[in-house]
């Protein structure tokens, strides 16, 4: 079964302000922070790997140079999250995988042990539920979608695209703890900070 991984990396970077450069390129021992997430992709088991760009897509091309995976450029990048993941789901429709696994590209803590935790659960559902990492009973990502919502998730727009699909599906959630590193993003620059990724300027 065909279960690809989705890295959503084409946000503008707008809640870190101006200066010091876009967050996914902020550094941590001199890797990027998109590749520190896409090496984690890496070494789990989904396959393949869609990394969607959009803002600083040279850039972030660059700083996944030499890495196995496959890069889209999303034009429609500042029209929302939605469209990123519509536009990694219909390049992984024509495989006709099983469901699609979707993590975002600011979250370093997630492991590939976190991957496949979510992974493991998706199948023991059987592909038939949203399977979705998870703190203390709050969900977060990585997330795992079944085959049935990709051809709606495809055509989704704006922020709230997936999520609407997903209220709409009625398939079972189940959320799989993995402790903090489900919720932990870096939206700001004091995120950043704090796990341990520096902007350059």
């Amino acid at each position: 079964m065909i279960l690809p991984l989705i890295v959503l990396a084409a946000g503008t970077s707008s809640r870190t302000g101006g200066g010091g450069g876009h967050k996914l390129l902020a550094t941590r021992q001199g890797v990027p922070l998109v590749r520190h997430v896409v090496l984690a992709a890496l070494g789990a088991t989904p396959r393949p790997i869609w990394v969607v760009t959009g803002a600083e897509h040279p850039a972030v091309t660059r700083a996944l140079s030499g890495l196995p995976v496959f890069l889209l450029h999303h034009a429609g990048f500042a029209g929302g999250l939605g469209g990123s993941l519509a536009a990694g789901v219909g390049a992984a429709l024509p495989r006709q995988p099983c469901g699609v696994v979707v993590m975002l590209a600011d979250m370093p803590r997630i492991t590939p042990a976190h991957i496949d935790a979510v992974v493991r659960a998706f199948h023991r559902e059987g592909g038939r539920a949203v399977v979705r990492a998870g703190a203390g009973g709050v969900a977060g990502h990585p997330v795992a979608m079944p085959a049935e919502v990709l051809p709606s998730l495809a055509r989704a727009r704006g922020d709230d695209g997936a999520r609407a699909v997903l209220a709409r599906s009625g398939l079972r959630q189940v959320c799989v703890e993995i402790g903090p590193a489900a919720l932990a993003d870096a939206d700001t620059t004091a995120e950043l900070s704090a796990l341990g990724f520096h902007r350059s300027g």
